[in-house]
């Protein structure tokens, strides 16, 4: 039989508000992620989203960039390779304070 595909693994993490920072508890689920073995090798897609405000779309983009921008920094802290790592400020998308890390074979 053939082997069965490899499943991505996905983690969200909560944003609370207008922070751009990871909270202690998003930080440690983000080094379990990357605790497992070969997770060195495995590509990451950040999806970080965050509220807006109806007149200035930009406020989103560059909030949920701050976001992604905080992930990436602590996946090269657990020695990822930049090259490794996709970010996408998504901007506005309605009650969504999140960015979501897919990890890929």
């Amino acid at each position: 039989a053939p082997p069965k595909p490899i499943r991505p693994r996905t983690l969200t993490l909560i944003f609370p508000g207008k922070a751009a920072t990871l909270s202690p508890q998003a930080a440690q689920m983000l080094r379990k992620l990357t605790a497992t073995p070969g997770s060195v090798a495995k590509r990451y897609d950040v999806a970080a989203a965050a509220p807006g405000i109806a007149g200035d779309l930009s406020v989103a983009r560059r909030l949920s960039l701050n976001r992604g921008l905080a992930v990436r920094a602590k996946l090269r802290e657990a020695g990822i390779p930049s090259s490794h790592i996709i970010v996408r400020a998504l901007g506005s998308i309605p009650n969504t304070d999140r960015v979501t890390v897919t990890q890929t074979p």
